[in-house]
């Protein structure tokens, strides 16, 4: 029970530090899969943002997967929830952040968002006992089934992919991405699922990880 009330005590603290050089945040919950925004943010809340746990503002952001702390009341706060740089509204590229990890006696973990994404389901075929195989239809995405629209994600170029095995001179190397995003409640993400980017540049998965910070997935370009 003192435990538990010296945490409270911290948490309350971390918040009231947070309200004097902190700016304003809306706070969205995600309530289905059709991404953070669509309902109205739930409130508006203090909050500063920093590399360093200490807060010591002097680590600039880089351009990488950029975790980063967030002084904030925490008591309205759920992992998966996304924070809004109020101050960033009207620019083209908001500072967006979804909360990773939330502990009581110390701030916030957050992961800054570079890209939104959406993710469907390829492949779906009607051709029964025929191991998945249709006439051709165009474009490998034509009859995706659309599953999760509009996350914003932090997403990444990992090195991976590779020449194609034809190694004709006219071939484009694939590009491999890393993508972090938080768990969508209600969707079971695995390999083979398409994603697809606010750029319409369309990937699929091939090795994903759960963790207690969210999903991490290894995406590989896709070829049309």
């Amino acid at each position: 029970m003192e435990a538990v009330c010296i945490k409270q005590k911290i948490s309350s603290g971390l918040a009231k530090v947070a309200g004097v050089p902190g700016g304003n945040v809306k706070l969205y919950r995600v309530s289905d899969t059709s991404g953070p925004f669509r309902d109205n943010y739930i409130a508006l809340i203090k909050c500063l943002f920093d590399i360093s746990a200490s807060m010591s503002g002097t680590t600039p952001i880089t351009w990488e997967h950029n975790f980063l702390f967030a002084l904030i009341d925490i008591s309205e706060l759920c992992v998966g929830d996304y924070l809004v740089k109020v101050s960033d509204e009207r620019r083209d590229a908001k500072e967006i952040y979804f909360v990773s990890k939330i502990e009581s006696d110390r701030p916030v973990l957050v992961v800054l968002k570079n890209e939104v994404i959406s993710i469907y389901e390829s492949d779906i075929s009607s051709d029964n006992n025929l191991m998945g195989l249709r006439a051709s239809e165009g474009p490998v995405w034509a009859h995706d089934r659309l599953i999760a629209k509009n996350w914003p994600v932090s997403m990444q170029e990992s090195g991976g992919g590779g020449r194609p095995l034809t190694h004709l001179g006219t071939d484009i190397q694939t590009s491999g991405f890393k993508i972090l995003m938080p768990v969508i409640l209600g969707i079971i993400l695995h390999q083979g699922l398409r994603i697809k980017i606010s750029g319409s540049n369309s990937y699929h998965i091939y090795n994903l990880e759960k963790t207690i910070f969210g999903y991490r997935l290894n995406v590989i370009t896709d070829k049309v």
